[in-house]
């Protein structure tokens, strides 16, 4: 499973232990990144990653304006 964590600035990876009440967290994929709706696909022996980065950005006006980008890792 990979809980929504972007306050904490990471993507994390948890195993249950004990369907559905425990959970354990075994990997944090990314660090320092402000990411939602992660979701992990699996196809054959190649995982994929599929990210939805939010970035801020300020302008010259001080004006804040929230960017998104959808970024895909893969992995064998």
């Amino acid at each position: 499973m990979i809980p929504e964590s972007s306050a904490k600035k990471d993507i994390q990876l948890y195993a249950a232990t004990d369907f559905p009440l425990k959970w354990e967290l075994k990997k944090i994929l990314m660090d320092d990144v402000v990411a939602v709706d992660t979701t992990i696909y699996k196809e054959n022996d190649t995982y994929w990653m599929f990210i939805n980065l939010i970035m801020i950005k300020v302008d010259r006006t001080d004006k804040v304006n929230h960017l998104q980008r959808m970024k895909v890792s893969i992995a064998k």
